[in-house]
């Protein structure tokens, strides 16, 4: 029987990708599509293996029990990683691509939640992520997410911060100068 935590999970996984259909539907690339072999992590850990868990029994055998109030404490994490993870779409508009790529009409964007942090759609996945482990009693499932979340975004990022260095050049070095990757980064008076 599926808990009211788990439960919870799949009302936020349901509200999150209608989240991400909203800022998705019907955009075009400017280019065909690449192929990043990467873009399978998140889905096994955010959809495939969090889904198989609670529609079939197969990974029970993982299953754990945690203290109410810290399963609890998962439902204001992903109340916090739909909203951030809802306002990097909205923040970044039409600048937004699912593969690494910045449209020649693209300009930097460091309004909203991008004002003290250069990747907040990241730290809405991390927070989902550690959501996911807290909602999801299950040492397979729950924390999927985030140990299949770690390669993906250490490589992804890497390599994002170099085209948009190549792209805006000192604006961004000023930029990154400004802000944290996925923490915010305040300016000591």
């Amino acid at each position: 029987m599926i808990s009211f935590f788990e439960w919870s999970y799949l009302a936020g996984f349901v509200i999150g990708s209608a989240v991400r259909a909203r800022f998705t539907t019907g955009r075009r690339s400017q280019s065909p599509p690449k192929k990043d072999p990467l873009l399978v992590l998140p889905t096994l850990g955010m959809v495939l293996i969090p889904l198989t868990y609670l529609l079939t029994p197969w990974f029970a055998f993982a299953d754990y029990t945690l203290p109410i109030w810290l399963q609890a404490l998962g439902l204001p994490i992903f109340a916090w990683a739909i909203w951030l993870l809802y306002r990097s779409h909205a923040d970044l508009g039409q600048n937004w691509h699912i593969d690494t790529e910045v449209a020649q009409s693209s300009h930097l964007v460091t309004e909203g939640v991008y004002r003290r942090t250069r990747h907040p759609m990241y730290a809405a996945h991390w927070l989902w992520a550690l959501a996911q482990g807290l909602l999801l009693g299950n040492w397979f499932a729950g924390w999927s997410m985030f140990i299949l979340f770690i390669p993906f975004y250490f490589v992804r990022v890497k390599k994002e911060e170099q085209i948009l260095l190549g792209h805006f050049g000192t604006q961004y070095k000023n930029y990154i100068s400004q802000t944290g990757s996925i923490l915010p980064k305040f300016k000591a008076h």
